[in-house]
């Protein structure tokens, strides 16, 4: 007997609706979910001829870009981006696309989405700089930029209040340490990351603080390459701040592996708190203290930015600020 469409979200643990939006080819969930969904029932041997295709009004295109190495969907914050465009995709009728991009072949790549447009795009911007975000004029349908700090009048922008999650982390780290912080700064710096440091700088001068007293060593922005360097800095005779903000949970969690790996203790040596909380700051040991980003939220947003763009209700650019709060652990 064929498996039917409530025994195989059962097996998937999902809802029903999104299996059947899933079979179904219909918006409403991310394409990372859909493979799921077909896999899991190609191996169960379920009945596709009792499903009708249904299409969407219009296509909207996600763009995953990631400076060095493509994002994965089974990456968890590339999940949950795309988890969020596509509920909303679904919401406004909108069919969903997905293309992942990095640097090395990105020129090839606007090429071929740019002859095979959609109607607009979402383009997920943590890892852009300025001077990475100009070739993406070369797409001529609407396009909002996801999480991506810039101040630039070509598209309409949504990200996290950088300033407001660097004010939180500094709060935090003078009320528990009443030491001044340091910065544990990028050493190949995106737009959201400068937009942390001048937060950071401000957060100081709220307290009366020197930002130029602050120990600031730049980490590649990886867990093991921030590892690396903070290691390298410890063996040669640097001495630790009491306590840092990281502009981002992989430095964060390389410098801890570091710390830890001279022999220090954290928090009662060193505290730390990072931005973004993603998964890897409950795997940590300790746990790491993070400024939380509503990825979701920040997705849904960009979406009914595009949509109220597309339906040409909008003329005026728009740069959202979604608020941040911190996610307090055991690293602070």
């Amino acid at each position: 007997m064929a498996i039917t469409a409530k025994e195989l979200a059962q097996a998937l643990h999902l809802s029903q609706a999104s299996v059947s939006f899933a079979l179904n080819h219909k918006p409403g969930v991310s394409e990372r979910t859909r493979r799921r969904v077909l896999d899991k029932a190609r191996e169960m041997g379920y009945d596709f001829s009792r499903g009708a295709l249904s299409g969407a009004k219009e296509t909207v295109c996600l763009l995953l870009y990631r400076r060095s190495g493509t994002l994965e969907a089974e990456e968890p914050s590339a999940e949950e981006w795309e988890d969020g465009v596509a509920r909303a995709c679904g919401r406004e009728g909108y069919a969903l696309r997905t293309r992942r991009l990095d640097e090395a072949d990105l020129p090839g790549r606007l090429t071929q989405l740019a002859a095979d447009p959609c109607a607009g795009y979402v383009l997920l911007a943590t890892e852009l700089d300025e001077r990475r975000l100009e070739p993406f004029a070369a797409l001529t349908a609407p396009l909002v930029l996801l999480d991506g700090g810039f101040e630039t009048d070509r598209w309409d922008s949504v990200c996290a209040d950088a300033t407001g999650g660097a004010r939180a982390a500094v709060d935090a780290l003078l009320a528990g340490r009443r030491r001044q912080p340091g910065l544990l700064c990028s050493a190949a710096p995106t737009a959201n990351d400068e937009r942390l440091e001048r937060g950071f700088d401000a957060a100081l001068r709220r307290h009366g603080l020197s930002p130029a007293r602050s120990d600031r060593p730049r980490l590649s922005p990886s867990r093991e390459g921030a590892r690396a360097d903070m290691l390298s800095l410890l063996r040669a005779g640097e001495a630790p701040a009491d306590c840092y903000f990281a502009v981002g949970d992989e430095i964060a969690a390389g410098a801890m592996d570091a710390l830890l790996e001279a022999g220090l203790r954290v928090p009662e040596d060193v505290a730390l708190v990072g931005f973004g909380d993603l998964p890897l700051c409950r795997e940590t040991a300790p746990p790491l203290t993070s400024v939380r980003v509503p990825r979701h939220d920040l997705a849904e947003m960009a979406v009914q930015r595009l949509a109220r763009r597309l339906s040409g209700g909008e003329q005026a650019r728009a740069r959202m600020e979604v608020g941040v709060t911190l996610a307090r652990r055991d690293s602070l």
